[in-house]
């Protein structure tokens, strides 16, 4: 359970909540903030779960995500929200070579930051 406990996914998770409100009131960010911050903080939120999810199932809290599930991850969010999805709504997605280092950029934050065996 102190892997949902995380500082880093608490904050994250926090981060997407406000955003996500202002835009429903149709309050927009800066483009930087707006479209890209969600996309670098996708990785690391997506990941906690997954490591909270396998740690409870084997019932091990000292589990950590290997490299491989990490890049299956940003492989399966690039693929999901930069292939398929924009040609299923094109008015809402959009491919965006930017976003794909954005997921990077947040697989090596949370490789290095949130992947430990004490969160």
């Amino acid at each position: 359970m102190k892997t949902l406990l995380n500082p880093w996914f608490l904050l994250f998770c926090a981060v997407w909540l406000v955003i996500f409100t202002l835009t429903k009131f149709h309050i927009f960010l800066p483009d930087f903030i707006q479209f890209y911050v969600l996309d670098i903080i996708a990785v690391p939120v997506l990941a906690n779960l997954g490591l909270w999810f396998w740690r409870f199932i084997l019932q091990d809290n000292t589990r950590l995500l290997n490299f491989w599930q990490l890049i299956f991850i940003v492989l399966s969010v690039s693929i999901i929200f930069e292939v398929v999805m924009p040609t299923i709504k094109p008015d809402r997605y959009s491919a965006d070579v930017f976003d794909v280092a954005c997921y990077v950029f947040g697989a090596m934050f949370f490789w290095w930051v949130m992947n430990l065996r004490k969160a």
